[in-house]
């Protein structure tokens, strides 16, 4: 995808609505006057981004509705919706901590009354990838010369089906 200098912000409107058609109308085969949408952006996307999308939405697809929210937001009222609680949709009173981990890096994403607290977001440059090569150093230095078959694919399967985050690190211990 065309993205702009900082990896986040897009710069080729022409493109993503070509590409809102085809996800619309080739592979999810709606009309989207008959539905209302819901978007993520990136963090800190500029207000025009957040315009362009939305006037795009409106005026080109015919939308009824749109909602445009940060992901870490989502996942936040995702996550207490699965936990039983619930805010009644009311985003200003949504507080929490969000661990979003990728393949290169992990964010500590704060939120407090529905708002990302952008200035003390945090980043390590750890993710999913860096798990896959420890795993797959520590099974190729225990399985020494007794097979060649051991590669990233491996190990990244192995990751997924039987790696897992402990909920709570006393009781693991």
């Amino acid at each position: 995808m065309p993205r702009g200098k900082n990896d986040e912000i897009l710069n080729d409107f022409d493109f993503m609505e070509d590409l809102w058609h085809k996800c619309i109308y080739d592979k999810l085969r709606c009309n989207p006057e008959d539905h209302h949408f819901l978007l993520t952006e990136p963090i800190f996307n500029p207000p025009d981004q957040r315009e362009q999308t939305a006037e795009i939405m409106f005026e080109t697809f015919n939308i009824p509705g749109l909602h445009i929210s940060v992901q870490p937001i989502l996942s936040l009222v995702a996550a207490m919706s699965c936990a039983g609680e619930s805010n009644s949709g009311n985003l200003s009173s949504l507080s929490g901590l969000v661990l979003d981990s990728g393949e290169t890096k992990t964010s500590i994403i704060p939120i407090a009354e529905g708002h990302v607290m952008g200035n003390y977001i945090e980043k390590i440059e750890v993710g999913g990838r860096h798990v896959t090569n420890y795993l797959l150093e520590n099974m190729r230095e225990s399985n020494r010369n007794k097979s060649k078959d051991l590669n990233m694919e491996v190990a990244k399967t192995i990751k997924e089906q039987f790696c897992y985050i402990c909920s709570d690190v006393d009781k693991e211990i």
